[in-house]
C-alpha cells in the first residue's frame, strides 16, 4: 500500500500552485505584452493578488482563473470598482450563480462591448 505523508502532500500542493501561477504569468504577458520586461516577482505578486480577488467570487480552479484573468488585466486589481467595470459587480456578486455562469456572463458582456 502506498502511503503519502502530509509533508509530501504539501510539497505536491505547492508544486501544483506554482505551476498554476507560472501558467497565469504567461497568460498575463500574452494579454499585456508590455509587461514582458517586468520582474518575475512583481508578475507573480500580481497573479497572486488576482487569484485572491477571484477567490472572493468562488473562482478558484485553474481553468476558471484563466478565464477571469483577462478581466483583471483589462480593469486592474479593482475589477469591480472602476467606473468602467462597475457592470461586473452584479455578475460577480450573484450568490446564486455558479462560477461558470458568472464567467460566461462576463465573457458575453465583453463580446457585446
Amino acid at each position: 500500500m502506498l502511503l503519502i505523508r502530509s509533508e509530501q502532500m504539501e510539497a505536491f500542493r505547492l508544486a501544483r500552485a506554482k505551476e498554476v501561477e507560472d501558467d497565469l504569468i504567461r497568460r498575463v504577458i500574452a494579454l499585456q505584452p508590455q509587461r514582458s520586461d517586468e520582474a518575475e516577482p512583481a508578475l507573480r505578486e500580481f497573479v497572486r493578488r488576482a487569484m485572491e480577488i477571484a477567490a472572493q467570487f468562488a473562482i478558484r480552479d485553474h481553468d476558471a482563473l484563466a478565464r477571469f484573468l483577462p478581466f483583471v488585466c483589462r480593469y486592474g486589481l479593482q475589477v469591480t470598482m472602476s467606473a468602467e467595470s462597475r457592470w461586473t459587480r452584479a455578475i460577480l456578486y450573484d450568490a446564486e450563480a455558479t462560477t461558470n455562469e458568472k464567467l460566461s456572463r462576463l465573457e458575453t458582456h465583453e463580446d457585446r462591448s
